[in-house]
């Protein structure tokens, strides 16, 4: 099992990678002219080279369709026989051809792909698991709100995913906040940066004002830093490790905030099967 950084309970072999957001991702950006996410996958696919070839493996069971794109072109140069399983665990809307079978996680991505012209037989539904501790943590108090940060007389809208435009629509999401009546739910981004981050702070201190809402930035691998915006009279907080005191508080300050997700693999998941 690979990925470009450590993924927590997972054994996982990190390959080494130019983060879409650096500086060296930029910069072969412009020699392909396709952005610093492209960047990221084929330098991703250079360091996943050797061990696909040492390897020879019979299945790639890939999660990016670049990264299915360039093992699929490697195939053909190359050669070598395995097949290409997708995982579809951001409901794309591309078509699936460069992939020999698609995992999908709901009912509803696989009959939106066969609306759209997708091969059924190549498609199969498997959902997430769900893993539910023995013991839920308790219930939060006023004070482990006000140890990170979050108001305790109101209701927080909690939403987890990339800071950007494009891709996770938090803009979209700011304004749909800022068109409810008073009094508005609080609300909290995490997620890791993007170039559109900037964007996305100041938009929602312009909608919602900085007092209403805060912006947590952490990759997949890491438990959130949360920053007051740049206006905020609260200081920065930070959560260093997912079992640290601090990021235990967070999720026990939260047990009734509305969680908000472009995915429906989660909702698919916990609904009745």
């Amino acid at each position: 099992m690979f990925a470009g950084a450590d993924v927590p309970e997972l054994p996982v072999q990190p390959l080494w990678n130019l983060p879409r957001d650096s500086r060296g991702a930029a910069w072969l950006g412009r020699l392909h002219g396709r952005g610093g996410y492209f960047s990221e996958q084929i330098t991703f696919f250079l360091s996943f080279l050797p061990h696909l070839v040492r390897g020879r493996p019979d299945v790639v069971y890939f999660a990016d369709l670049n990264l299915g794109n360039l093992c699929w072109h490697w195939r053909r140069i190359s050669g070598q026989q395995y097949r290409l399983l997708f995982y579809n665990g951001g409901l794309t809307t591309k078509p699936f051809t460069r992939a020999d079978f698609v995992q999908q996680l709901t009912p509803q991505g696989l009959d939106e792909a066969v609306a759209r012209g997708e091969d059924a037989s190549r498609q199969s539904v498997l959902p997430h698991g769900l893993r539910v501790p023995a013991e839920l943590p308790r219930r939060g108090t006023d004070e482990d709100r006000a140890a990170l940060g979050l108001p305790a007389d109101r209701p927080v809208v909690l939403s987890v995913g990339l800071l950007d435009i494009e891709t996770k629509r938090m803009d979209y999401l700011i304004r749909e906040i800022a068109s409810l009546p008073a009094p508005r739910p609080f609300l909290c981004l995490l997620g890791a940066e993007s170039p559109d981050t900037a964007r996305i702070r100041a938009l929602a201190a312009e909608a919602l004002g900085a007092e209403h809402v805060l912006v947590g930035r952490c990759r997949a691998s890491e438990s959130p830093t949360i920053t007051a915006l740049p206006t905020s009279s609260r200081s920065p907080r930070s959560a260093k490790g997912s079992d640290s005191p601090m990021w235990k508080r967070w999720r026990m300050a939260c047990p009734s905030s509305r969680t908000i997700s472009r995915s429906r693999a989660i909702c698919s998941a916990a609904s009745p099967h």
